[in-house]
């Protein structure tokens, strides 16, 4: 039983894309050299950081958990999300994402830890241990939030996933000032203005995602949405008077229709890029059956004709 399960597992790994894969093996070496006591040397002490020149734990923090919990939450996350995402954008995309999210996170808290230090005194907050995948978790949500906001995780709708992680890390800040907490809320804020502002591949046209379901409203609920626009808007134009953003120019009329027919798609659950592929893929094939059906009513003439003119040489 083992064995079989043992292979089950072998053959899952295979099907996933390669940077997943390599997120997954990481994670499991991380856990190998916390495990033998190596892992301090991966996590990232903010008075090490930069004071003894500690430069890559800005990235290897991320791939050391301190609890099963965690390391569980992870290894799914990063299986499941990544199986859906790296195949989408691709590899190199899905890497720049990860990537990205990881180290701005490991900046951010680098950065609070020495506010913390600088308002209070307490040299414990350049001493903590900061580890964990969080950052990367967070981020993938948002992306599940993009790519299927309208689908169904267990009952619940998945867009509204990565706000409930942002909820349940905000509460674990505030009661038990957990570090590995405060990375998942920057990863879901670094996840969002990646994908929003600076993500480009080859189904978006421009820089980010402007889809109206993705807007920095959408992650609270509706009777909160009002207020969350004024102080999305506010921000937004202050990141794009400091050249952080790019405010994007007005649609073309001939852009309209393609517009349309993308929040009409999104509109019934289905993520605009990948319908416009079935689209594209229903076309294809309908041409292909009309031609031929097209062919098969010509041999179906010509046999009559032959027919005909097998008969009419017969009464002659």
């Amino acid at each position: 039983m083992d064995v079989e399960h043992n292979f089950d597992a072998a053959q899952v790994l295979k099907t996933l894309p390669d940077v997943t894969k390599i997120l997954l093996v990481l994670l499991a070496c991380g856990a190998g050299f916390n495990i033998i006591g190596f892992g301090k040397y991966l996590m990232m002490v903010p008075n090490s950081t930069v004071g003894d020149f500690h430069i890559w734990t800005l990235v290897t923090y991320a791939f050391v958990e301190k609890g099963l919990v965690q390391m569980v939450l992870s290894l799914v996350t990063i299986s499941t999300v990544g199986r859906i995402a790296e195949p989408m954008w691709g590899s190199a995309e899905f890497a720049l994402f990860i990537g990205v999210v990881v180290l701005t996170s490991a900046i951010a808290s680098w950065i609070t830890c020495y506010i913390l230090f600088q308002n209070t005194g307490d040299a414990a907050h350049l001493l903590v241990e900061i580890s964990g995948f969080q950052a990367g978790v967070g981020a993938l949500l948002v992306a599940v939030k993009l790519l299927a906001g309208d689908q169904d995780v267990g009952g619940l709708r998945a867009k509204w996933l990565p706000s409930l992680f942002f909820l349940a890390c905000l509460v674990m800040v505030c009661t038990v000032s957990s570090y590995s907490a405060y990375l998942g809320m920057l990863g879901v804020s670094f996840g969002w203005i990646y994908l929003r502002f600076w993500q480009r591949d080859s189904e978006n046209r421009g820089e980010g995602h402007t889809s109206t379901a993705f807007t920095f409203a959408t992650f609270f609920p509706d009777p909160l949405q009002p207020a969350a626009t004024v102080f999305g808007t506010v921000v937004f134009n202050l990141a794009a008077i400091c050249h952080l953003v790019k405010k994007k120019a007005p649609a073309d009329p001939a852009d309209q229709a393609e517009q349309f027919y993308s929040k009409e798609v999104s509109s019934l659950g289905t993520n605009p890029a990948i319908a416009e592929r079935r689209r594209q893929q229903a076309q294809i094939e309908l041409e292909a059956r009309l031609a031929q059906v097209k062919n098969d009513d010509v041999d179906d003439f010509d046999s009559l004709l032959d027919s005909v003119e097998a008969g009419e040489a017969k009464e002659t």
